[in-house]
C-alpha cells in the first residue's frame, strides 16, 4: 500500500531480522484516509481498469 503514496521508508526489509525491527513503525497515512488522497485514487483506479481490462482479453 505504500506504494501508492511513494513511501520511501519501507515497512519491512526481508532479510534484515537483526538489523532493523521489521512491521513496527506506523504507516504514514491511516487506510481511511485513501478516499481523500488523489494520487492514491487514480492509481487504484487505473490498476482496476487494467486488471478489468485483462479479464476481457
Amino acid at each position: 500500500l505504500e506504494d501508492l503514496w511513494l513511501e520511501t521508508d519501507a515497512q519491512n526489509t526481508p532479510g534484515t531480522r537483526e538489523e532493523r525491527p521489521n512491521w513496527r513503525r506506523k504507516a504514514r497515512y491511516p487506510f481511511e484516509a485513501f478516499r481523500e488522497m488523489p494520487q492514491v485514487l487514480e492509481t487504484l483506479r487505473e490498476v482496476n481498469r487494467w486488471r478489468s481490462e485483462s479479464a476481457t482479453a
